[in-house]
């Protein structure tokens, strides 16, 4: 549930955000970027400032000042202790960029085989559907499939759920 996470991503590619996001510039060597992405991504840093934090938790989704960012408690701890923090920060990246790649080889299949699809919030996490829901939004969307099609169609959906969820259990561990 992302409702009361805090997340981060990295990127080294250049962007415009919106005011809601917050950009963090390393003013440390010593810290790895990667050792900083998988504490803030933790359920404890998540569960210290937003269950913690007034301002965290008037809306849906939770807010944190930035007085709340810069008191989150990194440790200063030397490059080899870091290391373990590392490699996790390095599998959620490619795990999250396969789950990606996965999801968007999927609704690119949608598009192409249903010219008239339009790919809204629950299409675009297809993985997170079970076949009735899948079918159900494609209903809502006018397309109707032959018995024949849809039991390809869902057999097919059915495989690409299964890896789409086991990775998202690697990036959730």
């Amino acid at each position: 549930n992302r409702q009361f996470r805090i997340i981060a991503f990295y990127t080294d590619k250049e962007f415009v955000n919106k005011k809601d996001l917050y950009i963090l510039k390393l003013n440390s060597e010593s810290i790895n970027i990667r050792y900083l992405l998988s504490l803030i991504n933790s359920t404890l840093f998540s569960f210290l400032k937003t269950k913690g934090s007034t301002t965290a938790s008037k809306d849906d989704f939770s807010q944190l000042t930035l007085s709340d960012i810069r008191e989150l408690p990194i440790k200063q701890i030397s490059s080899e202790q870091q290391q373990t923090f590392i490699e996790k920060a390095d599998i959620m990246l490619s795990k999250n960029k396969e789950l990606n790649l996965l999801s968007q080889q999927f609704t690119q299949l949608l598009q192409a085989k249903f010219s008239t699809i339009n790919i809204n919030n629950k299409l675009e996490n297809w993985y997170t559907l079970n076949a009735n829901e899948f079918l159900k939004e494609l209903s809502k969307q006018k397309i109707k499939l032959p018995l024949a099609e849809q039991q390809e169609w869902l057999q097919y959906f059915e495989e690409q759920k299964i890896k789409a969820n086991t990775i998202q259990q690697v990036i959730t561990q």
